[in-house]
């Protein structure tokens, strides 16, 4: 995984970029194979702060995911990225229902 961070006066953002081949993956303790809708194999890569508690996907290499709506804290993903499905995603302490793909 090779992440690069830009800055502007609003906010940060952040790109990463995955191992584009099963070799390189699985060489980084990833997973190769589906983990979306479209008919593509790619790579995701275990994160190092997998069940982190969290209140936003900022404090988190992945995303910040609930359990159930009420919770108002979740914990940091294990994959990144997250594969396709629906989850309750934690964002400003708020967490939705939201269907990724």
């Amino acid at each position: 995984r090779q992440e690069t961070s830009t800055k502007n006066e609003s906010h940060e953002s952040k790109i990463v970029t995955f191992p584009a081949d099963k070799e390189s993956c699985e060489g980084q303790g990833g997973k190769w194979g589906r983990h979306f809708i479209r008919p593509i194999e790619s790579c995701i890569l275990p994160t190092t702060d997998a069940g982190k508690p969290c209140t936003d996907s900022s404090q988190c290499e992945s995303n910040c995911i609930a359990s159930k709506k009420e919770d108002r804290q979740g914990k940091c993903y294990e994959w990144d990225p997250l594969p396709g499905g629906c989850y309750y995603f934690v964002e400003d302490g708020i967490t939705n229902w939201l269907c990724k793909d």
